[in-house]
């Protein structure tokens, strides 16, 4: 269930994992019940250890499933926000007829799109001084002021939401390997129980 969500994002994924997860625990639940009737000491060890393992990748794959469902897709969550960000940003930086807004716009949403690509950090860094360089340009176009501070406004809040989706990358390249570790500490402990 865990690569189903992954790859399409369908919450009935997580469903599923939670009922696979609770029928895993009652199963476990059972077998260290029957483990102490039979006085088997060393089983109850390794019951209680995947029962642990179970409950460690339970805490993993919640947090995994939010911040991908935090994540959204191209109208949802913080990819729609910032999507939605630029296309306003956009709109208005064409009213003001600069060219060179329009260029250093263009090099933003490609610092963008190289991030989301490459998952490297520099591309929010490269995309803060974009913006300090649009508020130069800016400052020197002959658009109404109104205009300016609403295209200046949109550019660092377009700023803040890519960071936003940064912090979430990071959060799930953390993640993601410890949720990963509690799947092998489940394995690891069923073969050691059989």
């Amino acid at each position: 269930h865990e690569k189903d969500f992954i790859a399409r994002k369908d919450k009935k994924y997580i469903d599923r994992m939670d009922k696979t997860l609770a029928e895993l625990n009652s199963i476990l639940n059972e077998m260290a019940e029957e483990s102490k009737l039979l006085g088997l000491g060393a089983i109850g060890t390794e019951i209680r250890t995947a029962s642990n393992a179970v409950s460690k990748y339970k805490t993993g794959f919640a947090k995994v499933t939010e911040l991908i469902l935090a994540q959204g897709d191209k109208d949802t969550g913080l990819r729609g926000n910032m999507r939605k960000l630029a296309h306003e940003m956009e709109a208005d930086i064409k009213k003001t007829g600069s060219p060179e807004l329009m260029v250093e716009y263009l090099m933003l949403r490609r610092h963008e799109k190289d991030y989301v690509l490459r998952e490297d950090d520099k591309y929010v860094k490269k995309a803060q001084k974009v913006i300090n360089n649009m508020s130069t340009v800016l400052a020197g176009t002959l658009s109404e002021q109104a205009l300016k501070d609403k295209i200046h406004n949109m550019s660092k809040a377009y700023l803040g939401s890519f960071s936003d989706f940064a912090t979430n990358i990071s959060a799930m390249k953390t993640q993601y390997p410890i949720m990963r570790q509690g799947a092998h500490d489940i394995e690891e402990a069923v073969h050691k129980i059989n």
